[in-house]
């Protein structure tokens, strides 16, 4: 469940994204720096979207914002079959230190306990069949999720197998 602090901390974010849903990934990036982002690499439309919310680029263990434990994550959508392009991150494991955790104490845990997701779509050539340049994904929309007992007790099954 989420909490009503959660959604509150939330807002800014969400009225954020609620005032660019229908914008391409490149008019969000011209209004942001002011210039085009055409050659950037795989990746860029969620460093994009960080930099929208104000938010700095991390690989920190810890959630994004980290006082609430909530990440924040993009999820790329195609439209032309509306399947997920790509499997979502969520963290970066190392094993090394994984072995000295415990699930109670896991980093992880912050991560996934609450994920506000930002969907865009990419959307693709008809002609060529190809996906278009990240400067037309679409800002889509955006959801919260709150992981039940049921979901944290498949994680912790999951993490466990690590």
């Amino acid at each position: 469940m989420l909490s009503s602090k959660k959604l509150r901390s939330l807002q800014p974010y969400i009225r954020i994204i609620e005032a660019n849903k229908g914008k391409t990934i490149g008019n969000i990036c011209q209004n942001i720096f002011n210039y085009n982002h055409s050659h950037f690499k795989k990746g860029a439309s969620g460093l994009i979207i960080e930099n929208l919310l104000g938010l700095k680029n991390n690989n920190s263990p810890l959630a994004d914002l980290k006082d609430l434990k909530v990440e924040i994550k993009v999820l790329p959508l195609m439209l032309h079959n509306l399947k997920v392009k790509e499997p979502t991150q969520i963290k970066m494991i190392n094993f090394l230190e994984i072995a000295k955790e415990t699930w109670e104490t896991s980093k992880l845990r912050d991560k996934i306990e609450t994920i506000f997701w930002i969907v865009y779509g990419v959307p693709r050539d008809s002609k060529t069949k190809k996906n278009l340049s990240q400067d037309n994904y679409i800002l889509l929309d955006w959801f919260i999720d709150v992981p039940n007992d049921e979901k944290q007790f498949i994680f912790k099954k999951d993490w466990r197998l690590i």
